[in-house]
């Protein structure tokens, strides 16, 4: 059992995680709940995992303490894309000692919300990916937290996949992928149950995004914005979302739109929908997409029901190992480049 729990954690109101497969609306969502004047949700940071392995059993006392701590999460590459004045960070984090690594986190991100939007909100949040493999170690930190769970249509990010650079063209890897991420986060999910836990279609936000918007603030215990609708002009006026990122999530300079639901259709071939459908059938109808082929061939579902377990089985061991290598890397010094 780690330090953390051991602490009496002060904070305002529960942090809110938004969990979601790579181009599935996580960062859509981000902005709208970032837009809210109670929630502040910066762009990706990343570094409360691999801190965590260096730090969560540390009871923080000293300025020695913080200004370690503090290198180390300046080596990250996205704590840049926040912007936060090191030195007034230092401050407020001495501020907080004696205190445990969640509470430090915490203050980070309260500094993020005081410095871009000039005041305190009373939420904080965050929208990173990869979380999705240590989801447990979050809970451990702050057993209060919300979770807001975005799917997608695996079709559709299949095809969202084939216009960004460090994205796997290959629909079958990409769907292996949706796969993974939407039965780990799910499982996530009836572990700790729908008082913290909540699911929502990347579609429904889409065409209604203000149904979907009043759900969600029902589900976090806030009141519904009109301010959560026009993202778009905040992420326009303050650079919300870091302009590196343009490439990929200029839409995000959009008004919110539903143009892009079907637009897989018209980008994927028909082999490419059939291996899509194939593979990832019965999680799309548990979630209410219909399929558009048929599969009605024996040979072809037992042989992609080998490959979706053999992958599941590969797929495990596999980032098991990546972070036993990735946590002796990082606490031996020799890398702190992050991951996905």
């Amino acid at each position: 059992m780690s330090f953390v729990n051991t602490i009496v954690i002060k904070s305002y109101k529960p942090p809110i995680f938004i969990l979601g497969n790579r181009r599935s609306g996580t960062t859509l969502l981000r902005l709208m709940l970032t837009s809210h004047p109670h929630i502040a949700i910066p762009p990706e940071g990343g570094f409360i995992i691999r801190l965590g392995w260096k730090y969560d059993r540390i009871h923080f006392t000293s300025r020695n303490q913080i200004d370690r701590f503090l290198v180390d999460l300046y080596k990250s590459e996205n704590i840049q894309d926040w912007e936060i004045n090191k030195d007034d960070l230092r401050e407020r984090l001495l501020m907080r000692i004696p205190c445990s690594f969640p509470v430090l986190i915490e203050e980070i991100y309260r500094a993020y919300n005081n410095q871009k939007f000039s005041s305190v909100k009373r939420r904080w949040g965050d929208k990173t990916t990869w979380y999705l493999n240590y989801l447990s170690q979050i809970q451990d930190y702050y057993p209060e937290a919300h979770y807001i769970h975005i799917i997608r249509d695996s079709r559709a990010v299949a095809a969202s996949y084939k216009g960004v650079q460090h994205l796997p063209d290959d629909v079958l890897e990409s769907t292996l992928d949706w796969l993974w991420s939407t039965r780990t986060i799910s499982r996530f999910g009836k572990k700790i149950g729908q008082q913290y836990f909540y699911e929502i279609r990347y579609e429904d936000l889409v065409t209604e995004p203000e149904r979907e918007l009043k759900r969600i603030c029902a589900f976090i215990k806030e009141p519904f914005e009109e301010e959560m609708l026009s993202y778009w002009k905040q992420n326009r006026e303050m650079q919300l979302e870091p302009e590196r990122h343009m490439d990929w999530k200029k839409l995000t300079l959009r008004e919110v739109t539903n143009e892009r639901i079907f637009r897989w259709k018209t980008i994927l071939t028909d082999p490419e929908i059939r291996k899509i459908e194939s593979l990832s059938s019965h999680s799309l109808e548990e979630h209410g997409y219909q399929l558009q082929m048929d599969h009605g061939g024996l040979f072809d579902q037992f042989r992609y029901s080998v490959r979706k377990s053999s992958d599941t089985l590969f797929r495990s061991a596999k980032r098991t190992l990546r972070e036993k290598v990735y946590r002796l890397k990082y606490l031996l010094g020799l890398d702190n480049a992050g991951y996905e």
